[in-house]
């Protein structure tokens, strides 16, 4: 049985400082092991990036992890807590699905963007269509990159309302009524 669920409002002060600052300390070790890996590894190197089968594992993995933090927040003490990190965990694994995606393709296809891409460009372009900024100084060019760059724009909307959203509302349902898991 699960504990009961407590609000972070509901604690002292002290306790919750700390449990704060772990949700900084775990998302901040995370998205740095995130980011070391997509920075080291050799993405530049994969001659065929299989682009849809790429993005297809990526957005599975995604959305397993995303289902093993609601499962997570379901059973927590602190419900609150579960889901800051989730969410600060999302969005890292997010970005780097398809700054991976982007830097394959633009080095199997270099007429893919506007300009070639390497590990940095392929952030930073992920980060400015997650962002609606869209400077305009790097754009998908072929039919394939403009299909992908349309998925992210679309992923990007479920991210922000339907994710969000599941997040918050699993885990006002574990502190209004201390639901409890459902087997399986």
């Amino acid at each position: 049985m699960p504990p009961t669920p407590k609000r972070l409002s509901e604690l002292p002060p002290a306790h919750r400082r700390r449990l704060l600052t772990e949700v900084i300390v775990h998302a901040g070790v995370l998205s740095g092991v995130l980011f070391a890996v997509y920075f080291l590894l050799p993405l530049e190197g994969i001659s065929n990036p299989n682009t849809v089968l790429r993005l297809v594992g990526g957005v599975a993995v995604f959305l397993a992890v995303l289902a093993w933090d609601v499962r997570r927040i379901k059973v927590s003490e602190f419900p609150q807590i579960r889901a800051m990190q989730a969410l600060l965990g999302a969005l890292p694994m997010f970005l780097l699905i398809f700054a991976s995606t982007y830097l394959t393709m633009s080095v199997a296809d270099p007429e893919a963007f506007s300009e070639t891409l390497d590990h940095t460009d392929a952030l930073y372009f992920t980060s400015t269509v997650l962002s609606t900024v869209g400077f305009g100084d790097i754009t998908p060019v072929t039919t394939e990159a403009r299909l992908v760059v349309t998925c992210q724009m679309l992923l990007d909307l479920v991210l922000i309302a339907v994710v969000v959203r599941v997040v918050m509302n699993v885990t006002e349902r574990r502190l209004s009524r201390g639901e409890e898991p459902h087997p399986g």
